[in-house]
């Protein structure tokens, strides 16, 4: 019986989807991305590009896009792996994020969204969430931190190569969340201090 509702429920999701899809409206992209760890630093640029040759700046992730006609649902996973001491530390940090996504020329799709980003640690073997104050928390307490995880903000444009797209991305956090809500908290404080990446993804819809 729950197998059944199950196949239901994915069916009755991907009617819609596949119309959508065949009209052009919907598309569902999924790929890899990397992300440039350390902060540009924008006034001595020649240390930056030779930092940025460096395999060891850069983590690695999963990207997820769904584009509905104008608005857009984006899902990022980026792994880092550290040993400070004998226990190796996995991170896994969560952007996810709504936002506007317009296609020019049906070559160019650039894409702006915003969303709540959280860090996942695994150390130990316990997972750990990291809370408001940087400290590390037990799973449990998933909710307390997502209420007061900073809405990020995340700029896309990528090349559509075919089923291919391949592009970069810009995120930003600010100091908005849902714990602590201001208008003035929705604008960062240093529009600089974001984080560099690439994208390839496959558009399977």
């Amino acid at each position: 019986m729950k197998k059944s509702l199950i196949v239901c429920i994915v069916m009755v999701l991907l009617i819609p989807a596949t119309l959508f899809a065949a009209d052009g409206m919907y598309d569902l992209s999924i790929g890899a991305t990397a992300q440039w760890q350390p902060v540009p630093n924008y006034s001595d640029w020649e240390s930056a590009k030779e930092d940025l040759m460096k395999i060891d700046n850069w983590s690695f992730g999963l990207d997820v896009r769904n584009r509905l006609a104008l608005f857009g649902v984006d899902l990022v996973g980026i792994y880092n792996y550290s040993q400070p001491s004998d226990d190796a530390v996995h991170t896994i940090s969560v952007l996810g994020t709504a936002g506007v996504v317009l296609d020019v020329y049906d070559f160019v799709r650039l894409g702006i969204g915003i969303g709540p980003s959280m860090d996942f640690i695994f150390q130990n073997g316990e997972l750990q969430v990291v809370d408001a104050n940087g400290s590390l928390v037990t799973a449990e307490n998933v909710g307390e931190s997502f209420r007061h995880a900073p809405l990020t903000y995340r700029l896309t444009a990528d090349f559509m190569l075919g089923s291919i797209m391949v592009g970069a991305n810009y995120t930003l956090a600010s100091s908005w969340s849902f714990a602590a809500p201001s208008w003035e908290g929705l604008v960062p404080a240093d529009f600089g201090k974001g984080k560099i990446g690439v994208s390839v993804l496959y558009t399977l819809l």
